[in-house]
Parts: structure tokens; sequence; C-alpha cells
């Protein structure tokens, strides 16, 4: 039997008794810290769901997972079972209540009861990753392939972070809109001042502290995440190895005019609103609102469009791969201002591949 699980207190020995095996303890939990976060702590974070199996009132697994709705997305924060059924019990589930879902398993290799589980269901396996432990200091070597977090990536991402919750299809939300349409003029103004001197004070205050409000899901409160922009940006990235912030601001521009006509009106508002067009039909302003925000990526040295990331543009089968690719093999939708499929995302990425 499978129930949620809102606290783990009466399983704390069958937790330690799991943990204290070398064949079924979590890489996760290794910590008493770790143990909290990704375990007990858990029932209280909305993101996380804690399953526990039974077998007769007994206890015989418990599991952390993330579940982001909004993204397909199933994450085993931790797990802890010496029982085969209750990781068939599990998957299952699994499978049957995400249907779509990308799910990303962490566990320890020697827990050969959910390799098994996993191995039935075709799952696919990465390398095994080592947990590595600092026992001395080393030289530094630097990577050209690893860059600081640049002031312009800073100051994209909050915009792109706050305005993939912006638009949604719910449009009676008008204090989160509001708080959504300040914090974007906020960054907007101070971004590139950010960008020409990281050490000004005041710019950088202004931009961490709209950070912290940008990320902590207070600019989507009450409204339906859409996040399109980010996962039409992933397939960029993980076919391409191009960095996350060029990949969002390569795609929105694209993306916000093949889903305009969606909603005009919600585009108008964020160009009136955000960037203080004055015209009068909403058509008009909608259209100058996105080139506004397409001309402020451009300003602070981002690319708007494929050809101007590292990959440069692409030919229509590898345009055809990343549609594929984003919609998991033409199994999911993506979107929630426009729901958008397979067709409707390779139409996006070749509008982005086309647009100097």
């Amino acid at each position: 039997m499978l129930k949620d699980l809102h606290t783990l207190s009466p399983y704390l020995d069958f937790l330690h008794a799991c943990s204290a095996d070398p064949d079924y303890r979590d890489p996760m939990l290794l910590t008493e810290q770790q143990l909290h976060r990704n375990l007990l702590d858990a029932p209280e974070n909305p993101n996380t769901r804690v399953l526990g199996t039974f077998e007769n009132d007994t206890v015989t697994g418990v599991f952390a997972l993330l579940v982001l709705e909004d993204e397909k997305y199933l994450e085993l924060l931790a797990g802890l079972s010496r029982s085969a059924a209750a990781y068939d019990e599990l998957l299952a589930h699994l499978k049957s209540a995400y249907p779509g879902y990308q799910a990303d398993f962490v566990y320890n290799p020697r827990n050969r009861l959910l390799q098994a589980a996993l191995e039935a269901l075709d799952a696919k396996f990465d390398p095994e990753q080592q947990k590595l432990v600092l026992r001395r200091t080393v030289p530094y070597v630097p990577d050209a392939r690893i860059v600081p977090y640049r002031p312009e990536y800073r100051a994209q991402y909050l915009a792109l972070h706050t305005m993939d919750r912006y638009f949604n299809p719910v449009t009676d939300n008008d204090l989160t809109d509001e708080l959504a349409e300040a914090l974007l003029r906020v960054v907007l103004r101070n971004g590139p001042t950010a960008v020409q001197d990281p050490h000004d004070e005041t710019a950088m205050s202004e931009i961490m502290w709209a950070g912290s409000l940008s990320h902590n899901g207070l600019t989507g409160l009450g409204g339906k995440k859409d996040f399109a922009p980010h996962q039409l940006g992933h397939a960029l990235s993980e076919k391409f190895d191009v960095y996350h912030g060029e990949s969002l601001t390569a795609i929105w521009s694209s993306w916000a005019r093949y889903v305009l006509d969606t909603d005009v009106s919600r585009f108008a508002r964020f160009a009136r609103n955000v960037w203080g067009v004055e015209a009068a039909d909403d058509k008009e302003a909608a259209l100058a609102g996105i080139a506004a925000q397409e001309a402020f990526f451009r300003s602070i040295g981002m690319p708007v469009h494929i050809p101007a990331l590292s990959c440069g543009r692409q030919d229509e089968a590898d345009l055809a791969d990343l549609a594929s690719r984003c919609s998991y093999g033409r199994t999911r939708t993506i979107g929630t201002f426009r729901v958008l499929g397979y067709d409707d995302i390779l139409a996006i990425y070749q509008l982005a591949n086309n647009e100097e």
C-alpha cells in the first residue's frame, strides 16, 4: 500500500536502520543536514511529495520526490527501502500518476533492488557519479568552460524568471501582476548600470533584492507558471552546451511573437506598465513592448536569436531534433499561457533561427 506521508516521526527507526545498511543507504542522506533537508523536512516543502510503502501496516519504504508540475519533472531527493516490492510499487505509481514526466534518480550503486526495478522500465543510466571528499588543497587549474556569473546574465535571468511567471492564463491577479511589473522595471532600470560597473553597490543591491523576490515565487503567486521559454532554452543548452542565460534570451522574443495572439492585451499591459509604451492600439503596443525587451537584451550584450549563439544557425534537421528533445520525443506539451506541442515548438525554433 502506498500513502502520502505528512510527518516522518513514526518511521525514524526504519530510516535509521536503512541508513545503517551500506547496500541501501542513500547517498543524499549522509549528513545530518542532508537528512533534514532532503527527507525529514521534505513534507513541509510544497514542491516535494513524500510517499511511504506499507505491508500489513508495517513501513517498507520512504521516498521524497521533487515534483515540478510546470516542467513535468520528477527527482528522487531521497529513498530508503530494502524491499523489491516497495520499489516496484513506487515506480508503478509514478508512471501512472505522472505520464510524460522526466524522472531523475540518484541512488546508491549497491542498491541492486532499485537498479533492477529501473532496468525493468528500460531506464537510461548515466555513468556512476562519485562523491569527492577534499583531503588536501590542490593547485587551481583554470577551466575555459567555467565563466563567472556575469552581471548581464544576472539582469536578464531575473527578468526572465519573472516574465515566465507573468505571462500566464490567469488574468484577474492584479496585485501579483503589479508586483511583477514593478520588479521588472527595477531590473531594467538598474541592469545596465550593474553590467557597466559590477561594483556599483546601489545597482547591485537592487538586482540582488529583485533576485530574491523573483526566485521565491512571489511574482507568480496565484498564477500558473508558463516557463515555456525555459523549456525551449533547456533543449538548446542540452544539445549545444550554450549558457543557460543566453539560451533564454535567444528564444524569448521569437516565443513572444509566436504566442502573442493568444492574449494580445497581456502583452500590451506588459508594454505599457513595464516599458511605458503609449500606443493606444493593443497589438501595436504589444509588438512595441516585445521589441523594447529584445532591445534591452541586445543592449547588455545578450543574444536574441539562435545564429548569435556559439552554435550558430541550424539546419532543419537540427531544429527538428531540438523540438523532439524539448517535447520529450513528442510525448509532452510545454507552457500554460499557450500550450505548445511539437509543431509549435518547432515553429518557434524556426523563427529564432531566422530572425536577425
